[in-house]
Formats: C-alpha cells, sequence, structure tokens
C-alpha cells in the first residue's frame, strides 16, 4: 500500500499543478457542457485524476473494508450526502434534467472520494500531516514560479490582466497561495520544523508574489494582516517585535503619502492589482459596488422564483442568475448553498461551525478553513475542482486529528 499512496500523492500533486485547460483537453472521456454555460473553468469532464481516485478507493476498500466503511460513517460524510440528496430532489422538482445540469454530482462525487481517501490513509498511518500539507505548498509554489514565467514572456492574464495560475480563476488563485503562506507558517512556528528563516522569508515572498498577479484585493489584505501577525506576534524577541511593527507603519505612512505614484509604477510592470486600486482610490469604485450588490439583487429575483432552492447543480445557479443580469454564481457560500441544497443547509452549516469554533482553539488549520468561509461570503470556490481537493483535504486532516489522534 505504501507504493499506491505515494502514487496517489504523486498524482495529487500533478493534478494540482496542471493547466484545466490541458485536464480538459486529455480528459478520459467529454460529458456535454450545457452551450449557456459561460465559464471553461467550471469543467465537469472525467479526466485522468478522476480514475485516480476510482482506483485508489477500490484498492483501499478491497484491501481494508473496514476502515473504508469507518470512513464513510462518519457524520460528515452523511450531512454531505443528506444535503446532496436534497439538492438533487430540488433539481428534480423544478423540472430540470440531471443529465444537462451533472456538474453536482461529479463535483460531490470528487469531494467525498478525495475525503474519504486521505482521512482512511491517515487512520492507516500511510501519510500524515505534513506530507499532505507539503503537497499543497509545493504545488501553490510551482504555480506561482509558472505564473510568472508566463507573465514574464507576455502572458496577459484574463479579466483585466489577472494571472489565474493556469486554470484556478483569478481569486481561487490567490485564496490558494494565501493557505499556502498559512501551511508554511503552520510548519514553521506551530509544528517546530527547522527552516532557514531566509528560505521561508523568500518562500513568503514568492507566495506574495503570486497574490499580487492575482489582481485580488481582499487577498491583499489578507496577506498584509498575515504578515504583520506572523513577523510580529509570532516572533519571541521584543526587540525585533518594535523593530518590525515601527518598519510596518514607516511602509504605511510613506505608501499613504506616495500610494498613487506607486500604484501607477506597478501598473506600468504589469500588476492588474495596482490598476484596481487606482480605480477604487479614484472614487470610481467602491468594494460595495464591484458587481457583488447587483448581484445579491438578482439572487433576490431568483429567490422570489424558487423560495426553497434551485437544485444540486452551480451551472444551473448561474444559468438562472442569467436571467436577472450577469450570469455568475451568488457571490456568497451560504447563498449558493441554499439553492443548491435547499433546506438542508440548515442541518449541516451550524454542525460545520459547531466544530471550527471547537477546533479554533486547537489548531492553527481550523484558522486556515475559517478565514476561506469567511472570505466565501463575498464570493465562492466549490466551483473548482482544485479548489474541491483543497478544501476536502484541509476538513479531512482536521476530522482526522481531533477524533482519532484527540489532538
Amino acid at each position: 500500500m505504501k507504493t499506491i499512496t505515494s502514487l496517489f500523492i504523486f498524482f495529487l500533486f500533478i493534478f494540482l499543478f496542471s493547466p484545466a485547460l490541458v485536464q480538459n483537453e486529455f480528459s478520459l472521456f467529454t460529458l456535454k457542457q450545457p452551450e449557456h454555460i459561460r465559464y471553461v473553468l467550471w469543467i465537469a469532464n472525467f479526466n485522468f485524476f478522476d480514475l485516480v481516485l476510482l482506483c485508489t478507493l477500490f484498492i483501499l476498500f478491497v484491501t481494508f473494508p473496514m476502515k473504508i466503511i469507518g470512513s464513510i460513517s462518519n457524520i460528515e460524510i452523511l450531512c454531505v450526502v443528506i444535503a446532496s440528496l436534497s439538492g438533487l430532489f430540488l433539481l428534480l422538482y423544478n423540472g430540470f434534467h440531471i443529465n444537462v445540469y451533472f456538474d453536482g454530482l461529479i463535483y460531490t462525487f470528487r469531494f467525498l472520494a478525495l475525503y474519504i481517501i486521505i482521512y482512511t490513509l491517515l487512520k492507516l498511518n500511510l501519510i500524515n500531516e505534513f506530507k499532505l500539507l507539503f503537497v499543497f505548498l509545493v504545488s501553490g509554489l510551482a504555480l506561482v514560479f509558472t505564473s510568472i514565467m508566463a507573465w514574464g514572456f507576455g502572458y496577459s492574464g484574463i479579466m483585466g490582466g489577472r494571472i489565474n495560475a493556469f486554470g484556478m480563476g483569478p481569486h481561487v488563485s490567490s485564496i490558494y497561495y494565501i493557505v499556502c503562506i498559512m501551511v508554511l507558517i503552520n510548519f514553521t512556528y506551530f509544528n517546530k520544523i527547522n527552516l532557514n528563516k531566509f528560505f521561508v522569508m523568500f518562500l513568503f515572498f514568492v507566495l506574495s508574489i503570486g497574490v499580487f498577479l492575482t489582481g485580488s484585493r481582499r487577498s491583499l489584505i489578507y496577506l498584509i494582516s498575515i504578515g504583520f501577525i506572523y513577523f510580529v506576534f509570532f516572533k519571541k524577541t521584543t526587540n525585533i517585535k518594535v523593530i518590525v511593527s515601527f518598519l510596518f507603519f514607516l511602509l504605511v505612512i510613506l505608501v499613504s503619502i506616495y500610494v498613487i505614484e506607486v500604484l501607477t509604477f506597478l501598473s506600468g510592470l504589469g500588476f492588474s492589482l495596482a490598476d484596481r486600486l487606482i480605480f477604487l482610490l479614484s472614487g470610481e469604485e467602491s468594494f460595495a459596488e464591484d458587481g457583488r450588490f447587483e448581484m445579491w439583487q438578482q439572487v433576490y429575483s431568483m429567490f422570489l422564483k424558487f423560495p426553497g432552492g434551485i437544485g444540486l447543480s452551480d451551472w444551473l445557479i448561474q444559468s438562472e442568475m442569467g436571467k436577472y443580469g450577469w450570469d455568475s454564481h451568488t457571490h456568497n457560500i451560504i447563498l449558493q448553498f441554499y439553492f443548491k441544497y435547499g433546506l438542508a443547509i440548515f442541518f449541516f452549516i451550524p454542525y460545520l461551525l459547531i466544530v471550527l469554533n471547537r477546533f479554533l482553539k486547537k489548531d492553527f488549520l481550523a484558522i486556515v478553513l475559517l478565514l476561506i468561509l469567511i472570505d466565501s461570503m463575498g464570493g465562492y470556490i466549490f466551483w473548482n475542482q482544485k479548489a474541491v481537493y483543497l478544501m476536502s483535504g484541509l476538513f479531512s486532516l482536521i476530522f482526522f486529528k481531533h477524533r482519532v489522534l484527540k489532538l
């Protein structure tokens, strides 16, 4: 099983690093995507890693049937299954066809399959926290380096020059990098892994460049906050705290004086985030007016038509949103889950919040998940296959640590 586990981890890294469009091109077989669905990245084609998931599940079930059954019987798995059945019922009740809007089933399978595999491998002591998080960290660094190379060779990105890291979506890419930074903090501070401080600073800098290339304003705020907290409050030497604090506030003062000039310079270098901030500071756009309020007005109109929810398909929700304006997801995870799963969200969301609240004081990874959920109040990342695997891996790791290891 060690060979199977090593191959699984290797293919997980390859999948996280590889371009989504390449996965789409070399899918084992293609499922017809509805023509009116605008985002190519919302692929549901059966790709190579789906086969890896199926084969790994089969081998684990044949070799360790009771371990697999134990993983499947966890309450969090049952919550996802109940919510998905509710969403499937809504889809059919509202008169839509599952053979058209099948993306929800595909993505649910991917989330559950990876969760069960990782949870079981953790129970069998075939992988550990370090190995799993290391895969996410290295794949994030690889995505940043390839994005920098693509940018250097003239790749203009999408949506106003935002670099989308080979098919993860600009903001999803930035959140992935933020998670990698927090994983780095988890390694160096909480797990006491001895890494050269200059090497850590270099990795922090590289991942920060990745955030800048995505042009995400929210992630820039997260980056500044995390950096300040880590380099000030996580250090034990008071003198270092004072020096770093002074330099930070000096930087804030200097940037506030020359902010437009600095942003204009960065804009000239091709950083789309600088363009967006100049537009914001000019008074032509505010954070509240960047499209989300208009989308939430569309959500209200959609709610009047489907008060109990729409069904288990992000494609379908996007399609219905398009009838009232911008055809996108709802840009709020609670709203998206309500339309996707209906009233079932009132069962699993409270459970999730209770679990996170219980773990927050014990595990830094719970803070990582909380940040993603807070960010999802103005966005939604579960349409992205790579983000689904990231969330599935983090959830399985946290539940295993606190249920089995009793940490």
